[in-house]
This record gives structure tokens, sequence and C-alpha cells, in this order.
């Protein structure tokens, strides 16, 4: 699977293979207005790999150096794809960012202590 780059918005996938998370480590900044075009499609292919081989998604947030309101949705759109294929996913975030720590206890609302875990 390939890297996504769209604006200043880079994902790198880390694949070990079989059963082995699938991490997408997140760096840049997620400022476009909608960047739901670039990264619906991206999300769509990572899901059906997660599918295909059952194995979890991990998002790390650590490196990102922004993210809009309108890429944070697109995240929570993510996350409620995953669920609804039963995909298993952590989130990884910096807490000692004031930014991070805002933007991902949000979603919060979302864990469910079984598929989704946030983890700083």
């Amino acid at each position: 699977m390939n890297a996504l780059r769209t604006g200043d918005l880079k994902i790198e996938i880390i694949d070990a293979g079989g059963a082995a998370p699938l991490q997408l480590m997140w760096m840049g900044r997620g400022n476009t207005r909608q960047p739901a075009a670039a990264l619906h499609p991206f999300f769509l292919h990572v899901l059906d790999e997660a599918v295909s081989r059952q194995a979890p998604l991990e998002l790390h947030f650590e490196q990102v150096e922004h993210i809009n309101s309108s890429t944070l949705a697109t995240v929570i759109q993510l996350l409620q794809a995953a669920r609804a294929k039963k995909i298993k996913t952590d989130i990884f975030y910096d807490s000692s960012l004031k930014w991070q720590k805002v933007n991902f206890d949000v979603l919060r609302l979302f864990c469910d202590g079984e598929l989704l875990h946030l983890r700083s």
C-alpha cells in the first residue's frame, strides 16, 4: 500500500503484513477545506485491506502539526466505518500538546472499550 500526500498532509503506512496492525503515520498539517476527496478513497482501501487480513488499525497522530475540523470530521467517519466493519482501532496522540489533547479527547465519545481505544 502506498502513502498518501494531500496538500500539507502526509500519511505513511507501516505494514508488517499478516495480522499485524496497519499503522497510519500522520505527518504535517491537515488543513485543506475538503479533505474527504483525498482521504475517503485512501481510507476505503486501508479498511478493505484490514478486513481481508483481519488486521487492526493504528492511527498515529504524534507527529502531525495541525488538523482542522474538516480533517477531524473525516477521521471520525473513518472510525465509524472501522466500527461497522468490526476493525479494532487504536489512536495514538501526544497529550502534552494542548491542541491534540483537546481534539482527541473529543474522540473518547466514540470509544467503546472493545473496538476503539485512545492512547496518549
